[in-house]
């Protein structure tokens, strides 16, 4: 038989900052006169916003050096120094609308953008794109062509999200429309707006109030989830197509614990989906690995939970209606009882959260290439381990394995990368793009156990023994498991070969084999001369009469169950008293059991019932 190595793991998920190329959402403006600023890596808190003090739908845009250009609510524009575009007051959106706001910079244009904005929810205003160029106004910027109507006379809900399309220029504006499942996708290219959106119908019927509440989509763009507020009670996940706009493989997630379900966003590697209930406040964590995911509560918050939004630091940021902190998940691509929620995680200095945060295009335009990547790390010699790529825009990808074999990989997620020695080794990948490349190395992140003590077996009698010190044994007979032979030693029934499997603390396992064992035991029935049992079946004592004229030593009576796992050890040497007070069976189930008694080379077996 096979040496055998059970891999016991321990399994580590990263998060790290993101590296971004460009910083256009390094600046969030948001309510209550807050914002954040991520120029630095971890969020600077600024109160110099001039946002509506009860907002939901925001948006805000910097440039490719993070710093900020002009920001929204739907109803005003503020230019960089926080002052209203002269045309910048007239919007017709709303800042009571849940993404009512989304700024789209048009492809190949460094001054010119688009403002979208949505009315609320049944509001007859529905979806509408104001035009602002930054060469006006000095420089500072302005509206220059004002609430341009899309699909006129069409009701819109309440959410509105921005995806790349796969070119990495031009960008998809996607809302869906009240009171039916159409998702209308609106494209934004160099030339402009394309006023004839790709309609889908797919998905669950929004009728009124679930059109209430945001919807994001993974950093690749190529997943929605939307959540739904009102009777649907829940989240709807979607597939994206980037090339064409349309939406695909509608999965719902309902339950009465999701009630007015208000918010959802991905972990940046896209296994987990995170979504806030407002009136309940709570937050719950989906693995979308799972076919039919379930939330796993991560936190019940003391205020009702707003939107959600992911950083350039990769962290989740989300807000709680009226708390004086930004809450965070730092630790988003980790299960939910590690994700690491952190309820006050950005004090705002005064400050307070409404509902919303800052709206923005995915992913982020022109973005570097982030290295990513989780795996089994805690392994046995002469094992193999896979691991988990979670990079972000990268296109291609050379990994690096110290000590393993093979020692390189250029697959986007390698699998059987075999360690044959003991120690502790480094990974390394390089995730690269037409942009640049990041580069992550992860020193000592496999470790390699010890290998597990050598394992013989030796022969005394019909007794087999394997060297103690292991956590836990399992003997084998013909390559076949034992059931409950799990000593160290095992008294061979009958000849042929055996061998034993030895845990250590590790969970690396061991194996030893001997072949050719010649059982000498000699099995006797109990119509013998040696022993009389009685009663059987048996009820409370068992009785055992020595017939034995030679008066041997008793070793061993024991009793095994019809598994044979043994339930009644007496192990001696036995002496006459014990056998006149009889063996206590009260403990044991009404079945079939096999008693055995072992004197000497001799080992005596016959069934018994117990009542």
């Amino acid at each position: 038989m096979k040496k055998y190595f059970l891999l016991f793991v321990f399994s580590t998920a990263l998060n790290l900052e993101a590296s971004y190329a460009q910083k256009e959402i390094n600046n969030w403006c948001f309510p209550a006169d807050a914002g954040m600023d991520f120029n630095n890596g971890s969020p600077l808190v600024f109160n110099t916003s001039m946002s509506t003090t009860y907002q939901e739908g925001c948006s805000s845009i910097s440039d490719i050096n993070g710093n900020l250009l002009f920001y929204t609510d739907g109803n005003t524009i503020h230019d960089k120094n926080n002052l209203i575009f002269p045309n910048g007051s007239m919007l017709i959106g709303s800042y009571t609308t849940s993404q009512g706001a989304l700024i789209v910079q048009q492809p190949g244009s460094t001054a010119i953008f688009y403002v979208f904005t949505l009315d609320l929810q049944n509001g007859p205003n529905g979806l509408h794109f104001s035009t602002v160029d930054l060469n006006l106004n000095g420089g500072l910027g302005d509206v220059s062509v004002l609430n341009t109507p899309l699909s006129s006379g069409t009701i819109f809900g309440e959410k509105m999200i921005g995806i790349r399309h796969t070119n990495n220029n031009d960008v998809w504006v996607v809302v869906h429309e009240s009171f039916t499942d159409a998702f209308y996708s609106y494209l934004v290219t160099s030339g402009g707006v394309n006023p004839v959106p790709v309609i889908t119908n797919v998905g669950q019927f929004w009728s009124v109030n679930n059109d209430v509440g945001t919807m994001h989509c993974t950093l690749d763009g190529t997943r929605i989830a939307a959540a739904l507020w009102g009777n649907l009670s829940g989240y709807e996940l979607y597939d994206f197509d980037k090339s064409t706009g349309i939406l695909s493989n509608p999965l719902y997630l309902t339950s009465p614990n999701y009630v007015n379900a208000y918010s959802v966003c991905f972990s940046p590697g896209g296994r987990y989906m995170y979504g806030g209930c407002y009136n309940t406040n709570l937050i719950y964590q989906f693995d979308l690995q799972q076919a039919a995911p379930v939330g796993q509560l991560i936190a019940n918050t003391p205020a009702a939970v707003g939107d959600m939004q992911i950083g350039p630091d990769s962290n989740i940021y989300l807000v709680l209606t009226g708390w004086n902190y930004v809450s965070a998940i730092y630790d988003p691509d980790s299960a939910w009882a590690m994700c690491n929620y952190v309820q006050n995680a950005v004090n705002l200095n005064g400050g307070a959260c409404s509902i919303g945060i800052t709206n923005f295009v995915y992913p982020v335009y022109n973005q570097q290439p982030l290295a990513l990547f989780n795996g089994t790390n805690h392994i046995c010699p002469g094992t193999c381990t896979d691991f988990n790529n979670l990079s972000h825009n990268a296109t291609s990808y050379l990994w690096t394995f110290q000590g393993a074999n093979p020692g390189t990989s250029i697959d986007a997620n390698p699998t059987q990368i075999c360690y044959n020695t003991p120690g502790n080794y480094t990974v390394s990948l390089i995730a690269s793009n037409a942009i640049g490349s990041d580069t992550l190395v992860l020193n000592n992140f496999i470790t390699v156990y010890p290998y597990p003590s050598p394992q013989g077996i030796s022969q005394g009698g019909d007794t087999l023994y394997a060297n103690p010190g292991a956590t836990s044994y399992q003997w084998f007979y013909g390559g076949n498991i034992i059931p409950g032979a799990t000593d160290y030693f095992y008294v061979a029934a009958q000849s042929g070969n055996y061998n034993i499997v030895a845990t250590d603390v590790n969970g690396c396992e061991v194996e030893a084999a001997i072949f050719d064992v010649a059982a000498e035991i000699q099995v006797a029935v109990s119509s013998s001369n040696e022993f009389e049992i009685y009663p059987n079946p048996v009820e409370n004592k068992l009785m055992i009469l020595d017939l034995n004229s030679n008066q041997e030593i008793i070793n061993s009576i024991l009793i095994y169950n019809a598994l044979g796992e043994r339930v009644v050890a007496v192990t001696l040497p036995v002496t006459n008293r014990l056998l006149h007070e009889g063996i206590d069976c009260r403990l044991l189930s009404a079945g079939m059991y096999w008693l055995e008694i072992k004197t000497g080379n001799h080992i005596f077996r016959t069934k018994l019932l117990k009542n």
